[in-house]
């Protein structure tokens, strides 16, 4: 099944480049603020990207979608939640994002209030943890629609407890090692291999 995963920021690209390398997995692409700029001359280049994946026109069996700057992952996510869960995409997608060291359930009440807040049909959002570990949370994410409990889709939420950025400092505190070396460790470790293999396969 083709999966888009839904994340923030420059450093989620480079972890997802090093993480598909890492779990030796092809047909992927990653369209972040680079990716953008780069297609800046193109009208809606980034919808029409998704629209593509969504459509199965796309020769890619994973698409990430990284967004420039915290909080704007999820109305996008929202957005396209609908043509994901169409008859004729069927998809599931990935959304991760970074608790910063606050609370899981209550923020993942906050998080899925925001979900339905970008909807315009009523719906409700049942959670099940499925995975944890000392790095991450993985949920799988049941979507309904409020008024007759028809199910409409489902989708996986990664949660890292703190946030990306600071594992990478766990993993070498010092200056000298690069992101790209620092992200390069932190996906060879087993807990997030365990993890996002139970999200990619």
């Amino acid at each position: 099944m083709k999966k888009i995963i839904f994340c923030e920021g420059q450093n989620d690209s480079i972890f997802f480049d090093k993480l598909f390398t890492e779990l030796d997995i092809h047909q992927t692409k990653i369209f972040d603020q680079k990716t953008s700029d780069i297609l800046k001359r193109l009208k809606h280049a980034e919808t029409i990207e998704i629209n593509r994946f969504i459509e199965k026109t796309s020769p890619y069996q994973i698409l990430v979608k990284s967004e420039a700057g915290k909080g704007k992952a999820i109305p996008l996510f929202s957005r396209s939640m609908g043509f994901c869960f169409g008859k004729r995409s069927n998809l599931k997608p990935v959304l991760m994002l970074d608790l910063d060291g606050a609370p899981v359930n209550s923020e993942l009440k906050k998080l899925k209030d925001r979900i339905k807040s970008n909807k315009t049909v009523a719906i409700d959002i049942e959670s099940g943890r499925i995975h944890k570990t000392s790095i991450n949370y993985l949920y799988e994410n049941v979507v309904k629609i409020k008024e007759n409990k028809k199910q409409i889709g489902t989708f996986y939420l990664v949660l890292f407890a703190s946030s990306l950025e600071k594992e990478l400092n766990n993993i070498d505190p010092s200056n000298d090692a690069s992101i790209e070396d620092k992200i390069s460790q932190l996906v060879e470790l087993p807990d997030i291999q365990n993890t996002f293999s139970l999200v990619l396969d």
